[in-house]
Formats: C-alpha cells, sequence, structure tokens
C-alpha cells in the first residue's frame, strides 16, 4: 500500500471516530481497522497520546480521541472528511431546492 493511500485510510478512521463520539471500544476500532486494511498498533501508535489514546474507561479498554481540532485538520488535509448524517441530509434537500 502507498504511504498516501495509508495515511488517506487513516484520516478515514479518525473521521470516523471524531464522527462517532470521540471514543469507542477498542474492539470496535479494531474491525473498523481491519476493514479499512489497517491495524490497532501501527495507526494508533502512529500519533501522539496527547492526540489519540487507548484508556480504560469502566473497565473497557476505549480509543479516545483527545483532540478533535487535530482530527479535523488530518481529515481535511487528506480530503475525507465526511459530513455528519444530518449534515448530509440537509445538504441533500438544499441541492433539491436548486
Amino acid at each position: 500500500m502507498a504511504d498516501e493511500d495509508e495515511y488517506r485510510l487513516r484520516a478515514k478512521f479518525l473521521g470516523w471516530l471524531k464522527r462517532n463520539g470521540g471514543a469507542k471500544h477498542l474492539t470496535t476500532c479494531e474491525k473498523k481497522l481491519r476493514h479499512l486494511g489497517l491495524e490497532v498498533d501501527s495507526t494508533i501508535g502512529l500519533w501522539e497520546q496527547d492526540r489519540i489514546t487507548i484508556a480504560l474507561s469502566r473497565g473497557d479498554k476505549v480509543v479516545w480521541l483527545k483532540d478533535i481540532e487535530w482530527a479535523d485538520e488530518w481529515a481535511k488535509m487528506h480530503d475525507v472528511e465526511v459530513p455528519h448524517h444530518a449534515q448530509s441530509q440537509y445538504l441533500l434537500t438544499k441541492e433539491k431546492l436548486r
């Protein structure tokens, strides 16, 4: 996999995590990353722990996005920022009115 493709897939993961509240169970994130063809250690380990980390929450391991603004910039830089469902519906409705 080319480096640019891999960064784009990582950006997709960040966008997904951000849209889903910024924290998800580790097992859920592992499934999402496998779907994208990535691994947890090589993806989350790439970034600094003050931006994204694996933490314990009520006894469960979760992936926690600590820096939402950074994730936004990462997604925009790799052109993968996807609007939330409600925003998509608004944009589609607006387009129909034209």
